[in-house]
């Protein structure tokens, strides 16, 4: 009986290792392919590992990582290599959203191609041509762009989420937020942290050639035109209850006024992802279809994003500075439903396991394996592959 592949994803940290010794010593990389080739693994490459891989700088290393993904041929990957790939499902969240929706039956398939993007890495990697096109990707200036702009908004989002050092995380819920309106001063503020958040954005290199002035201007006047209609409805309803409208949940309902204002905006934001999903996929714009289908899915149902949200509120509770690594790792979490087992730092794994050994824990991420965390020595990390049944 043949045996089953065992998908292995990495951390950079073991990338790196195997890639300098693939480098420095082959020998001893042989002998851990042997390993690898006994335990029938199959490396799982995220598109995540790859934005990692051409933001170095340094061209020696990104050739010795280019020079590893050959030697671990074939490997699993979201990585679109061949033609006719359709766009909407590459990212992990809308593969979820596609295969919860079809697991509701509330979308039908006829395009096969779209049938293969529901799992969390649907291609795969078979030759050295495909590692040549993945190593022709840093010329692309469309790509190196969106790569630097994905760090920027990963700086920003880091710098908004801190808070003071030395300062503990506070859970707030709708309950507590005041009846009355939003006070001037705070308005104020609020705009005038949109106006810097706008000179910051236009002088990004990155973003230059992504979007242009006027389609800026109309973002920035699109977020001035919410929070200014935000701050009238408050007044006339109150901040509890305009908060509420705003993210789509019932006020009167004492489940919502109990949660956590953090959750209540991941709830809605996985909401719009569906919604975006479904007018980009088919093309609906019937707003109210739109928020039907919206509100038949839960972030539950999809098990790669409703742990990178938790894993999020877990490292915000602990660390009162954001970081915009933070969120790299994060997106590497994402994909710990679909792996025989996934290698993490000490720091995501406890994280991780913390959510995982969670009571709240939704049906879909039950029986998961927990991420492995090991020394970042070849003994240590052969050990732990050898050790994977």
């Amino acid at each position: 009986m043949e045996r089953r592949v065992l998908t292995v994803y990495f951390d950079n940290s073991q990338l790196h290792l195997l890639s300098e010794l693939r480098r420095n010593d082959a020998s001893r990389f042989a002998a851990f392919l042997e390993v690898w080739c006994a335990q029938n693994c199959a490396l799982a490459l995220s598109q995540t590992h790859l934005s990692e891989i051409n933001r170095y700088d340094d061209q020696l290393r990104r050739a010795a990582r280019y020079d590893l993904l050959e030697s671990l041929l074939p490997i699993h990957s979201d990585i679109p290599v061949g033609d006719n790939v359709p766009p909407f499902p590459l990212l992990l969240t809308n593969r979820e959203i596609l295969s919860a929706l079809i697991k509701r039956e509330l979308v039908s398939l006829q395009n096969s191609a779209l049938e293969n993007y529901t799992e969390g890495f649907p291609e795969r990697l078979t030759s050295k041509d495909h590692i040549q096109l993945l190593k022709q990707l840093p010329g692309v200036d469309v790509y190196r762009n969106v790569l630097d702009a994905f760090y920027e908004a990963n700086r920003m989002g880091a710098a908004a989420n801190s808070r003071p050092a030395q300062t503990k995380y506070e859970v707030h819920r709708l309950s507590e937020i005041p009846a009355t309106g939003i006070k001037p001063d705070d308005v104020a503020d609020m705009l005038r942290q949109l106006e810097e958040v706008r000179d910051s954005v236009t002088n990004l290199d990155a973003l230059r050639d992504l979007i242009t002035p006027g389609q800026m201007d109309g973002v920035i006047g699109g977020i001035r035109s919410t929070i200014e209609s935000f701050v009238k409805r408050s007044e006339e309803v109150g901040s509890s209850k305009a908060i509420a409208e705003y993210l789509g949940v019932d006020s009167t309902n004492q489940t919502n006024l109990g949660k956590p204002i953090d959750l209540l905006i991941q709830e809605h934001t996985f909401a719009f992802s569906v919604r975006h999903f479904l007018t980009e996929l088919w093309g609906v714009e019937d707003v109210e279809k739109l928020n039907r289908v919206a509100a038949l899915l839960r972030l539950e149902d999809c098990p790669g994003t409703w742990l990178k949200y938790a894993v999020q509120l877990q490292m915000r509770k602990a660390t009162p500075i954001d970081d915009p690594s933070n969120y790299y790792d994060l997106e590497h979490i994402s994909y710990l439903p679909y792996v025989d087992v996934l290698f993490a730092d000490k720091r995501i794994k406890t994280f991780a396991c913390q959510v995982l050994n969670s009571d709240q824990l939704p049906a879909s991420l039950v029986g998961v394996r927990p991420p492995v965390s090991v020394p970042n020595s070849i003994e240590k990390l052969e050990s732990a592959i050898s050790s994977l049944v």
